[in-house]
């Protein structure tokens, strides 16, 4: 049922969510820990990262459900 898939996916990405904020901030904490200007350097590397991450993980979230609405339809995509 869809609604069923909808949660599975809700309960997926929630976990995958929470797992890419806990490696920023580690990412974070390993780039304090380095010397001015590489501190620096790392802290905006890893926040394009992580904001490139979150938004491949939004929408990837995004096809689970709409591939939920599919499912029964005899599509295959």
């Amino acid at each position: 049922r869809p609604t069923t898939c909808i949660k599975q996916c809700n309960d997926l990405y929630k976990i995958l969510f929470n797992e890419e904020q806990k490696l920023f901030l580690q990412n974070k904490e390993a780039c304090l820990a380095l010397p001015q200007p590489d501190k620096e350097a790392c802290l905006a590397a890893e926040a394009v990262r992580h904001s490139a991450e979150m938004d491949r993980l939004g929408q990837a979230k995004k096809d689970c459900q709409n591939g939920c609405h599919r499912q029964g339809t005899g599509s295959t995509g």
